[in-house]
């Protein structure tokens, strides 16, 4: 793959991509070809499919997503490194933790990451195990994970990692539709710069009905959160958006999260 290509590419998606990321990148894909003919991490190693089904993939979420600087992200059931890999690379600032089951491939991705001179900590663990960690159970703003398990397993492997006021970044494929992905959430409730996106996203994937999962667009932040509780019945699955993560009327996660145990705490009062 040439720069330019791979630059437009990028774009075509509304992502920037310079040069430098470019000849990281690059360097990953030699690393997981060479790698790959001695352990098997890839089916997919011919160039330009390498940057479209593994490195662009990886970066969509930012697409729909605003993450902030310096966020704590864990890539769970990481394989290859996908997406925590590509999604470091485009993003330098955050901090990146990836766990696989795998110690062969913890290895590979601890030998590419030193290679591309990004720190990053690997874990070897299962993820249902890994969640139950003290030092990596709620201490993530940002879980993601590719291509790992069904929609509700996923849910339930990837959410004890998630802080409160944190996000969960599911990104699937063409074999789970969205009606597959929804099936267990009932409400959808949307707040914040992001909401218009990610609504247009749901309600124009192949398999989405009208009204599964019911999509709410509610601010500000506390009627959002308000309007999650209110509407759901017990056995429902809810999804709050991360699209008001610190974009609107936060400055981190930190705060949403203070912010979101503080509305919650109350109505026990």
């Amino acid at each position: 793959m040439k720069w330019e290509r791979a630059e437009k590419m990028f774009a075509h998606s509304g992502l920037s991509l310079t040069e430098g990321q470019f000849h990281q990148f690059s360097t990953y894909q030699e690393i997981l070809v060479e790698t790959n003919r001695r352990m098997n991490l890839t089916t997919i190693t011919e160039d330009a499919e390498v940057w479209r089904k593994h490195f662009l993939d990886s970066c969509l979420p930012f697409q729909y997503v605003e993450i902030p600087k310096g966020a704590a992200v864990i890539d769970v059931g990481t394989g290859a490194g996908f997406p925590g890999i590509p999604m470091r690379i485009l993003r330098p600032d955050l901090r990146l933790t990836m766990l696989d089951s795998l110690q062969k491939r913890v290895h590979f991705l601890e030998s590419v990451c030193q290679a591309l001179q990004i720190p990053v900590h690997c874990v070897h663990a299962r993820a249902e195990f890994g969640g139950k960690q003290p030092d990596l159970r709620e201490q993530f703003d940002v879980a993601c994970a590719r291509a790992v398990a069904a929609m509700p397993l996923l849910c339930e492997y990837c959410l004890p990692f998630v802080k409160v006021g944190g996000m969960f970044l599911a990104l699937k494929g063409p074999n789970e539709t969205v009606e597959d992905a929804m099936e267990h959430v009932k409400l959808l409730v949307l707040c914040g710069a992001t909401a218009g996106k990610i609504r247009a996203a749901v309600e124009q994937a192949p398999g989405y009905r009208p009204g599964h999962p019911e999509i709410l667009d509610v601010t500000p932040f506390q009627r959002a959160v308000e309007t999650a509780r209110d509407r759901a019945v017990p056995g429902d699955v809810v999804t709050l958006s991360p699209a008001c993560a610190a974009f609107d009327q936060f400055r981190n996660f930190m705060e949403r999260g203070k912010t979101f145990k503080a509305i919650v705490n109350s109505w026990a009062e």
